[in-house]
């Protein structure tokens, strides 16, 4: 399943044996975890009950989010001006985009702590881990000549 799917929780529906199988899967599963499914095994021996089936979960790597337990990591790109002078940066959550506050005279690999925005607790709807993003400042191209001068002049006067 996605990273999504685990956040989200999912259902998917399987064919096992020429029988469909509907799994529900709760928000917040972990990679590696196994899941039960009582009397979907096989058929049990001398006419016996059939068994369970177990299904070990595998979550697939996500390009933007890195998951630690409960915590999720990820890099928040912001501009030059909003590192320096503060400001806002839109990130994209399973929750949605949210505006995260960026401290002035912020530096690139400073990590934001956005507590409560990371994955869910399994089995638990309302507790959730914590959501770190690390700043990557973007150093602005294609200048003007008028800004090139004023970058100039920044950097005489922080001499």
């Amino acid at each position: 399943i996605t990273l999504e799917d685990a956040y989200k929780g999912s259902e998917k529906i399987f064919d096992l044996d020429g029988q469909s199988i509907k799994l529900k899967i709760k928000p917040g599963i972990t990679d590696g975890q196994t899941l039960k499914l009582a009397g979907k095994g096989n058929p049990g021996y001398n006419g016996g009950s059939p068994g369970d089936l177990l299904l070990k979960i595998h979550v697939l790597k996500d390009p933007v989010y890195e998951r630690k337990g409960d915590d999720l990591y990820t890099d928040l790109r912001v501009n030059l001006y909003s590192a320096v002078l503060g400001g806002k940066a839109s990130l994209r959550t399973f929750k949605g985009t949210i505006n995260v506050n960026v401290p002035k005279e912020s530096q690139t690999g400073k990590v934001l702590r956005l507590q409560g925005m990371g994955m869910p607790k399994y089995g638990k709807s309302n507790i959730f881990g914590d959501l770190y993003a690390k700043l990557v400042v973007e150093i602005p191209t294609n200048l003007t000549e008028k800004e090139l001068n004023l970058f100039k002049e920044l950097s005489e006067l922080h001499k």
